[in-house]
């Protein structure tokens, strides 16, 4: 009886041995998952606050000004635009 007693008390043993092990690993691996996500959010939050930045410079004149004379060749009044053969 006692011999029994002690066999179902060392499988038990070994099996939430075996368990606590499983949910060691397994706590391991969601610390490792949240480590990932906060650094990804960090770098995403940076970048928000960049596009943002952008965002909110695109509303400036000067800005607007210099994307159209960049982009679309436009010129102010009293300008003279000169254009080279070839390039345009």
């Amino acid at each position: 009886m006692v011999l029994r007693a002690l066999l179902l008390f060392m499988l038990c043993g070994s099996v939430g041995t075996g368990f606590a092990l499983k949910k060691w690993r397994q706590l391991t691996t969601l610390h490792q998952k949240i480590a990932t996500l906060e650094n990804r959010r960090a770098l995403l939050l940076e970048k928000n606050l960049e596009l943002e930045e952008k965002i909110a410079s695109q509303s400036d004149p000067k800005w607007i000004e210099l994307m159209l004379k960049k982009h679309l060749g436009l010129i102010e009044t009293g300008q003279i635009k000169v254009v080279f053969n070839g390039t345009e």
